[in-house]
């Protein structure tokens, strides 16, 4: 009768009252048991004297109201439940017993524990903490037999959480007691022991309340702004903690005894903030209640979030990446430590997601909805994390095993994605430019996925599918990285993004794109051919190119990037050329418009695919290329006259094909033509300048040869299609295009003539061109639209000449070194041995009739013997 009589009293107060509110008031009573020591410790030392004795005056009181409240004396209006039942009736007479002595030392000492001289009394502190650990464990015996109450009753309560929770604060109060009596000399080696118990307990019940503990019943935190109050806990008990194990570290008591001596002060600092943080988040465990975490998050808030989310992305899929190459048994040791480094990594960002950490700048999630999704990922990321560090020491991978991990990071990754498109919308009127950093922050993330597809394919697994993720990997990459740089308007459901405009981040980023392409075709390797080398190559290109990805793509949104660019000579010449094949693409687009408005084109697709092609092109000049390799703009003054030039030039030929004004068109394309041709003669000058050697003057008039061809087509149709009635423009093109021919020819305006005969290849194909050219003018006599198909014929022939032409102009002239002249000496030699013979003939005769007479007129001139 007894026990039903008292079932049905607290079954009418129940009505009123609140199981949560009994539980934490209850739990307040241990709380303040430590917290009444502590503040009589504070005393003792002569800290604050008379606000920790009004503090400790107001705690004996409350301790007395709550412990007649439970005892059934309390008014019901305070929500707290009178004793329900016998256990807790008889342990709430144990506190009472042990109460009052504890009080009453209290009230007795707390004016004289301190003596004037300073010195304390140490008998007194000695019966304090005698006394102060029976009170404690009485008034948690209370608290949890309240909690197995509320589970018999079938009230909603969160009782045990709550308990959980309600105990921290004690143990807060309960470490800077102890921390004080280890400083006050009074029982240090008990009290150290204490500390690390206590300390021990701290950290397990806040981790097991935020994560939960599910075989005791303890589940994971889930409510948003409690979640947000934890996190502040964290935040103070991450400062408390390096003081405390400076005491708990230490050998003997002595020393732990002088180290506490100078903390202490700090440490009562912080004790308070921690222990207002976790009292109002005990009050939200059993009430959470509403807030809106977004009202306060900075820019830099943002930012800090956006970046752990892209952070675990990127890690997610580098484990699960490397898992695959490990699968495939290259490498295995580097792979196993690579593994391990990026779950321990990855675990902890994610933690750091689901609750913040204010030391690190990462707050809590902005929403209940992000905070699901970070909890769901959380949720499939232990089971990741098992198979993972289970493979790590298995060589052989079963299809099993590699399906069952592909399948728990895909979903991690989706758990992941949902969070971070929440987290977008969530910051849509922010300052923080949420979507330009997702593209940035997927750049990593696609290239080790086309890395983990490639390993899958290579492994046989799911085949079809990892090609599908493959190509569709290297196009994301793709799409992003222009973008990026680009720019792109905003669409019904993303933002806009504003296009690069420094000059280094275009050139760390171009690195970045030349990385990745790399990556790229060691990818397609592995998966089309499955060689072993060209798993190894890929390997070693894996983690350096996804590491300069992510720091090259970070740069987007960072200031005051600094670069030191060294353009190559052949750089110089490349990008000249580039910009020469803009220039030349603009007068074809305009051609082509008028053949289409004309109806001498069948369709639209040329002049689609022109505009495609100059688009492409401006990419290239603007921003650099990986294939065909293209280097980025040099300077910032170049890029200047890119963006706010030749870039709006082509978007107006561009927007005005699309319309119906031919006069539109042609000024576009002349604007186009203008600004390419600009900046082509300063990089020509550039390219000059690093290798004077190089016939760039003679190369840039050929390659200028090819506008201008199109140029005296262009102005032939508009002669012929009555669009333009005098002949004056294409008379002029046709001599400006006939005066360069000359000049490659001739020489003459800076130029040298073709050297003959070392160059007679290219004297031959300026022949070529020459008669194409004769060809193509020949129509300026008689041109009529019937002619249009003919000429435009000719001008494919006459560019095709041109475009032949151009490596050969672009070969340096070697004039042909001069050889001994052993033939010349050789027939002089002959011809005055021959001469020799021929005089030799000749005199001989003469000589010898010459000697005989002179010889006869000397005999004739002695007087003979009869004279005498």
């Amino acid at each position: 009768m007894a026990r039903s009589a008292l079932l049905l009293i607290w079954c009418l107060q129940s009505a009123f009252a609140d199981w949560g509110d009994t539980i934490n008031r209850a739990g307040l009573q241990r709380t303040l048991s430590q917290t009444m020591t502590k503040e009589f410790l504070l005393v003792a030392r002569g800290d604050e004297v008379p606000k920790n004795k009004a503090k400790l005056v107001q705690g004996i009181e409350s301790f007395n109201f709550t412990l007649n409240a439970l005892l059934g004396g309390g008014d019901v209006g305070q929500g707290i439940l009178g004793s329900p039942t016998e256990k807790v009736t008889l342990l709430l007479q144990e506190v009472v017993v042990l109460w009052k002595p504890f009080a009453e030392l209290l009230i007795t000492n707390m004016d004289s524990v301190r003596r004037g001289d300073g010195s304390v009394d140490t008998a007194v502190l000695g019966s304090l903490s005698t006394r102060n650990g029976p009170l404690l464990d009485a008034s948690n015996a209370v608290v949890s037999a309240l909690v197995d109450a509320a589970k018999v009753s079938g009230a909603e309560t969160n009782g045990l959480v709550q308990d959980i929770a309600g105990r921290q604060r004690t143990f807060i109060q309960s470490m800077c007691k102890d921390a004080l009596f280890v400083a006050l000399g009074i029982s240090p080696t008990f009290h150290m022991e204490s500390l690390i118990q206590t300390n021990h307990y701290f950290e397990d019940s806040h981790k097991g309340i935020i994560e939960g503990v599910p075989f005791v019943g303890l589940p994971a935190l889930k409510e948003l702004c409690t979640m947000h109050q934890m996190s502040l806990v964290t935040y103070y008990y991450h400062q408390l903690r390096p003081l405390l194990s400076g005491i708990l570290t230490q050998e003997t008591a002595y020393s732990a005894q002088r180290v506490a001596k100078d903390a202490i002060n700090d440490i009562v600092t912080l004790t308070d903030p921690l222990f207002e943080a976790m009292v109002e988040a005990v009050r939200l465990y059993g009430h959470p209640g509403t807030c809106n975490p977004m009202a306060n998050m900075t820019h830099t808030d943002w930012h800090n979030f956006f970046l752990s989310l892209e952070k675990q992305r990127l890690w997610t899929q580098e484990a699960s990446q490397h898992f695959a190459q490990l699968a495939l048994k290259v490498d295995v040791k580097t792979l196993q430590v690579e593994i391990t480094v990026f779950l321990a990594e990855a675990s902890e960002n994610l933690r750091n997601l689901v609750e913040g950490s204010r030391a690190e700048g990462v707050v809590p999630p902005p929403s209940a909805q992000v905070l699901d999704a970070l909890l769901g990922a959380w949720g499939v990321w232990g089971d990741l994390e098992t198979e993972l560090s289970a493979a790590v020491h298995h060589l052989a991978l079963s299809d099993v095993v590699v399906g069952r991990v592909v399948q728990l990071s895909n979903k991690v990754m989706e758990f992941l994605v949902s969070a971070i498109e929440e987290s977008i919308r969530l910051a849509a009127n922010s300052t923080f430019p949420t979507y330009s950093f997702d593209l940035a922050g997927q750049q990593p993330t696609l290239s080790a996925r086309a890395i983990q597809s490639a390993c899958l394919v290579m492994l046989g697994y799911d085949t079809q599918e990892n090609w599908n993720q493959l190509n569709t990997s290297r196009q994301l990459w793709r799409d992003h990285h222009w973008t990026l740089l680009q720019g792109a308007p905003a669409t019904a459901t993303t933002p806009a993004v504003n296009g690069v405009t420094d000059v280094c981040i275009v050139q760390k980023m171009k690195h970045a794109a030349d990385v990745y392409h790399h990556l790229e075709q060691r990818a397609l390797a592995v998966a089309l051919h499955g060689q072993v080398v060209d798993l190894q190559e890929l390997n070693a290109w894996g983690h350096e190119a996804t590491e300069q990805v992510e720091a090259a793509n970070l740069q987007v949104f960072a200031e005051n990037v600094s670069c030191n660019t060294t353009v190559l000579p052949e750089e110089w010449q490349l990008i000249h050329a580039e910009v020469s094949a803009l220039a030349h693409l603009s007068q074809k687009v305009s051609t082509e418009y008028i053949l289409v408005r004309q109806g001498k084109s069948p369709n639209n697709e040329m002049l689609t695919s022109l505009l495609v092609e100059l688009e492409e092109t401006l990419k290239r000049v603007t921003f650099g290329s990986s294939s065909p390799p293209r280097p980025a703009p040099p300077t910032q003054d170049y890029f200047n006259h890119l963006l706010l030039r030749l870039t709006p030039a082509v978007d107006s030929l561009k927007l005005s094909a699309e319309g119906s004004a031919a006069s539109l068109v042609l000024t576009a394309a002349d604007r186009v033509l203008e600004a390419a041709s600009t900046i082509q003669a300063q990089y020509l000058e550039e390219a000059l300048a690093a290798d004077p050697s190089w016939p760039g003057r003679r190369l840039d008039v050929a390659l200028n040869q090819l506008s201008g061809a199109q140029q005296v087509f262009k102005e032939a149709l508009l002669f012929v299609f009555d669009l333009n009635s005098d002949k004056t423009n294409f008379l002029s093109a046709v001599e400006g295009f006939e005066s360069a021919l000359l000049r490659l020819k001739d020489g003459g305006g800076g130029l040298e003539p073709i050297m003959l005969p070392e160059r007679s290849d290219l004297k031959a194909q300026w022949d070529r061109i020459h008669a194409d050219w004769t060809a193509l003018k020949a129509y300026q006599d008689t041109m009529s639209s019937e002619d249009a198909s003919r000429m435009e014929a000719a001008l494919l022939r006459l560019v095709a000449q041109i475009r032949a032409a151009l490596p050969m102009y672009a070969q340096r002239d070697v004039k042909a070194p001069q050889s001994f002249p052993w033939p010349r000496i050789i027939y002089s030699i002959i011809g005055a041995c021959l001469t020799c013979c021929c005089c030799t003939m000749v005199l001989y005769p003469w000589l010898k009739s010459y000697r005989k007479r002179t010889k006869l007129e000397a005999q004739a001139a002695v007087p003979q013997a009869d004279d005498v």
